[in-house]
């Protein structure tokens, strides 16, 4: 009988450094889903940041498209500059509208992976609770033996 609760508490050991293995193994996955998470954040706040500059180069190309246009019509004999002018800044604001359109597309696409990955970190801080409480049970029960 003490051989046959000698070989459960061995049993139960085993499986218990498999599942402490497999827990520091999950843990190891989370805390490089948290390294990829946080560098997803920082080229979200890169993107946002080239984002907010083009549309402040998008506002300064569109003042700039008003000026030639007022140009234009105030100056018939310069019309032929302000027609250039008004050709490249045009070619600009197309330029920048499409990266505008694509950092647009950037940043939405980075909110829905910060989105995931802030799904994966509550998945982590649950993990961590649960590795927290399997530890301490562990520690209790080497405690009994």
């Amino acid at each position: 009988m003490f051989e046959e609760m000698m070989q459960e508490l061995e049993d139960t050991k085993n499986k218990l450094e498999t599942t402490e293995e497999e827990l520091e193994s999950t843990k190891n996955e989370l805390e490089s889903t948290q390294n990829e998470l946080n560098e997803t954040r920082e080229e979200l706040e890169s993107s946002q940041d080239e984002l907010n500059t083009t549309k402040d180069e998008l506002d300064e190309t569109k003042e700039e498209l008003s000026a030639a246009n007022l140009l234009a019509q105030n100056n018939h004999n310069s019309w032929k500059t302000a027609h250039d002018d008004l050709q490249r800044t045009k070619s600009k604001l197309k330029s920048q509208k499409q990266t505008n359109d694509d950092l647009e597309n950037q940043l939405a696409f980075e909110r829905r992976k910060a989105k995931k990955n802030d799904a994966a970190q509550k998945k982590l801080e649950q993990l961590k609770s649960q590795w927290s409480s399997l530890s301490h049970m562990l520690g209790n029960e080497d405690t009994k033996l």
